[in-house]
């Protein structure tokens, strides 16, 4: 497996990603606290470039938020209330298309559901429940009760686990990196973790640098990193995308 890295400078503070399986593009959230403004960013990660940038479809530029992605649509809110923040309203973007879809100015996101790729939303004024389909917004039903969770976790990126020096997984971890791979002196500060059907990835501080290192099963390095700062990183099927708390975005492609 080799792996293709691209890194990015952006303005303003990476707030979340969304990385997904179902779709090539990754929704950025961006915050700048000197100006009051939150925008999205794009990047699409086949290309392995940004499809745009300070892009906010909203008219308010610091009180908005992500729900959530699903199927290449991002569901942004607003707070209701900036003395006491609660999420409200949905807008849909389509992300490729940097258009947007629909909006429902009453409601709360509460789950997607894949198989009828839908939305289920809570909607406080009239304490009922609708669901509505992704793409268009239309009602395709209502009901006073809640709705039965329904979660697929297919298109889900796969979880990174973390590890404090206290746990056991922490030893095990820096045992295999000082016997393998020579690497000692890590310090006592929490280690990133994930493993995939083929490959796994750890992150963690070493001689003030910290690093990542993609390891096939069989524990022969991949891929290697060295950064200044910590990078929060997430994984899906073909890439791995992370930030770094000075805006740094990083992208790593995989080509068997």
């Amino acid at each position: 497996m080799i792996i293709i890295e691209k890194n990015f400078l952006l303005e303003g503070k990476i707030w979340r990603l969304f990385p997904k399986n179902d779709t090539q593009y990754v929704w950025i959230e961006i915050r700048n606290a000197d100006t009051f403004s939150t925008y999205w960013a794009c990047l699409d990660t086949q290309s392995g470039s940004l499809l745009y940038n300070h892009f906010n479809p909203m008219t308010e530029r610091w009180w908005v938020g992500t729900w959530g992605v699903e199927a290449g649509i991002a569901l942004l809110y607003r707070y209701a209330n900036p003395q006491q923040p609660t999420p409200e309203g949905i807008t849909a973007i389509d992300i490729a298309k940097q258009h947007i879809l629909w909006r429902m100015e009453q409601g709360r996101w509460l789950f997607y559901e894949k198989q009828t790729n839908s939305v289920w939303v809570a909607i406080a004024e009239t304490n009922t429940f609708a669901q509505l389909h992704l793409r268009t917004g239309a009602v395709l039903k209502t009901q006073n009760e809640p709705p039965e969770d329904f979660f697929d976790d297919a298109d889900e990126s796969c979880v990174v686990q973390h590890y404090s020096p206290e746990s056991d997984y922490f030893n095990s971890i820096t045992h295999f990196l000082a016997h393998f791979h020579h690497i000692k002196n890590i310090q006592p500060k929490n280690i990133q973790y994930i493993e995939t059907a083929t490959y796994f990835c750890v992150g963690f501080w070493s001689e003030n640098n910290y690093q990542m290192l993609w390891c096939s099963l069989g524990g022969a390095i991949l891929h290697q990193l060295k950064s200044k700062e910590e990078i929060i990183f997430s994984v899906t099927k073909n890439y791995a995308i992370g930030f770094t708390a000075e805006n740094h975005l990083f992208l790593w492609k995989y080509k068997v």
